[in-house]
């Protein structure tokens, strides 16, 4: 019933509490997180080794494996971009390297057709796919997708970060059907 004996008890907890508190982050400065920071690095270096051998594929494909469009093509390009408001010049390449149509470069756009495609598909259908690919361009989807590759090379062990690149990779594709 003495209150001044119940406060000294109330600071032995405190300072207990603190004391455990102390110990806990000591604890995990000096034994866990830098085996958690190795690990991290450690797992880091995946999903950046995929970001540099994707980066060194698309320098591949930029320049081999290229034949020239009909020039048709370059043309119906060349129009549709100035109707879409892209300024920069928008290359057109045949590709025996790739399996479906790629826009490649943010400063130099570039679209790329797989050879096999390419034969197959009639004028309609290959001046959609010229469209969507401009759309890609006039939206600036490869810079986003240089940004967006980035984040998830980094946040590698988040599964929402993940679900978000899904996600923005299938409203991207859609809205360019849409504007198509």
């Amino acid at each position: 019933n003495n209150p001044s004996s119940a406060g000294s008890s109330i600071n032995i907890f405190n300072s207990f509490d603190n004391l455990l508190h102390t110990d806990t982050q000591a604890f995990l400065s000096i034994y866990i997180f830098p085996y958690l920071s190795v690990l991290y690095l450690f797992f880091l270096f995946i999903p950046v080794y995929r970001y540099i051998k994707n980066y060194r594929y698309v320098k591949f494909i930029k320049t081999h494996g290229l034949g020239k469009p009909a020039v048709d093509w370059k043309l119906f390009v060349q129009k549709n971009a100035l109707y879409a408001g892209i300024k920069r010049p928008v290359k057109v390449f045949i590709s025996t390297l790739i399996n479906s149509p790629v826009t490649i470069g943010f400063l130099k756009p570039m679209i790329l057709l797989p050879a096999a495609a390419v034969c197959r598909l009639s004028i309609e259908q290959t001046e959609a796919i010229l469209l969507h690919e401009l759309a890609h361009i006039k939206r600036n989807d490869y810079f986003i997708n240089l940004i967006i590759q980035f984040i998830k090379a980094i946040l590698f062990y988040n599964p929402f970060v993940k679900m978000f690149v899904k996600t923005i990779e299938r409203e991207r594709e859609q809205s360019c059907d849409e504007l198509v």
